[in-house]
């Protein structure tokens, strides 16, 4: 009874040493560097990226290798020898997983060598090792619980310009998304296949999704001998994926580009037409207008205001006070009353004395007081144009004329 008691304590003892053992064996790898995995150890490795990061096997060779770290021989060997690559095996076990754990090589690493290396027998015989770099990819996960009815949106505000497409649900409920971005721009959607095998022949069995851009519907294969195929290019600013309900996992990514160029911030008082590679700002104030030309996802031109043309008031004046305008409707008033019938009688005095002045412009000179003359004014002579004081008008009294002889000038020739 004794005996049993202990040889239960050694099993149990021993299985909980194998499990801890087991785990401490678990080597975890990290992205960006070259892992090497030496011949065929039973030591389990693991690949693991952050939450909404997905695994990506960028390479993945399987071979004996001229400078690995396995073999010190192979330090001063001059080539490889039968190295062949197994990406797309590494696809199917790791890549579009969180975390990834196998134990190399694994069967199918071992099948793909052995179908596609040319290597002469007597190479075959070397010790084969299994080299990956693998990288982590953040992704977009949509939710898969509860089925939805409604397409998840994945807007380009919000999530970018590119980005991948991940996590679909791997249950029986079908699940669409819809990509949005602003206007004029459009999308390039790839497809990244996790179940490709380079030996299969590429034709499509069975669709798994299917991609609709307007009216135009593009169904999506899986299991080809690619690994990533351009979908779609879109020929407006959205598009909606649809995965149709499968049986088994699979995994994929999606992955989109937006190009194109996003609306400029519209100037006020300005409309925007559409030509054939950019836009023509036009301004509703004035004639002005401003052409862009969208180069890549950047706008190309210049592009300035709608400011309303400058009238004969400066812009800048501001709104006059109710004071200011009592002020000069008294000064108008002012005006009105005063210095106009004013200016009016200065203009018309000073006519009246031109007028007067033309009228006698040709008067005789005025007889100097110092001149005798007999001569007996009648009728009263024309005014002289000398002015002084003694410049004056006067009748002559009706004397009897005297017969004084005078010359032509009706001077007194007398002495």
């Amino acid at each position: 009874m004794l005996e049993r008691k202990y040889c239960s304590f050694f099993i149990i003892l021993t299985i909980i040493q194998l499990v801890s053992g087991r785990l401490n064996q678990i080597q975890i790898g990290q992205p960006g560097s070259v892992l090497e995995f030496c011949g065929n150890s039973a030591e389990e490795h693991q690949l693991q990226c952050s939450p909404n990061e997905v695994i990506i096997i960028e390479m993945a060779d399987y071979g004996d290798f001229k400078d690995g770290g396995c073999d010190v021989s192979s330090i001063n060997r001059k080539k490889e020898r039968c190295v062949v690559s197994v990406i797309d095996k590494l696809d199917k076990i790791c890549s579009g997983k969180q975390i990834c754990r196998f134990i190399p090589p694994t069967t199918d690493v071992i099948q793909a060598y052995e179908s596609r290396n040319n290597c002469p027998d007597e190479l075959k015989a070397f010790r084969k090792d299994l080299r990956v770099i693998f990288r982590c990819l953040s992704v977009v996960e949509t939710p898969c619980s509860p089925c939805r009815d409604s397409p998840f949106m994945v807007d380009t505000k919000r999530f970018g310009d590119s980005a991948s497409l991940s996590a679909f649900c791997e249950d029986s409920c079908p699940t669409s998304v819809h990509l949005v971005t602003s206007q004029r721009r459009q999308f390039n959607l790839t497809l990244l296949d996790f179940g490709w095998d380079s030996d299969n022949s590429g034709e499509c069995d069975q669709p798994f999704s299917q991609v609709r851009d307007g009216q135009r519907k593009i169904s999506v294969c899986q299991g080809g001998n690619r690994r990533r195929h351009h979908i779609i290019t879109s020929s407006a600013n959205s598009l909606h994926i649809e995965i149709i309900k499968r049986k088994t996992p699979y995994r994929f990514l999606f992955e989109y580009h937006v190009f194109g160029c996003k609306l400029p911030p519209m100037p006020a008082n300005s409309r925007v037409k559409t030509t054939k590679d950019g836009i023509v700002i036009e301004c509703l104030t004035s004639d002005h207008k401003f052409e862009l030309i969208c180069v890549g996802s950047s706008w190309v031109g210049m592009l300035g205001d709608c400011r309303a043309e400058p009238k004969s008031q400066t812009s800048s004046s501001k709104p006059i006070s109710t004071t200011a305008t009592i002020i000069l409707v008294i000064c108008a008033a002012i005006i009105i009353a005063f210095v106009i019938p004013t200016s009016v009688l200065y203009v018309v005095n000073r006519r009246m004395r031109r007028s007067l002045q033309k009228e006698y412009a040709f008067a005789q000179p005025c007889p100097s007081n110092y001149t005798k003359s007999t001569t007996i004014y009648t009728t009263r002579p024309a005014p002289c144009d000398r002015m002084d004081h003694n410049n004056h008008i006067y009748e002559m009294p009706n004397y009897d004329v005297i017969d004084v002889p005078y010359d032509h000038q009706r001077r007194s020739v007398m002495t």
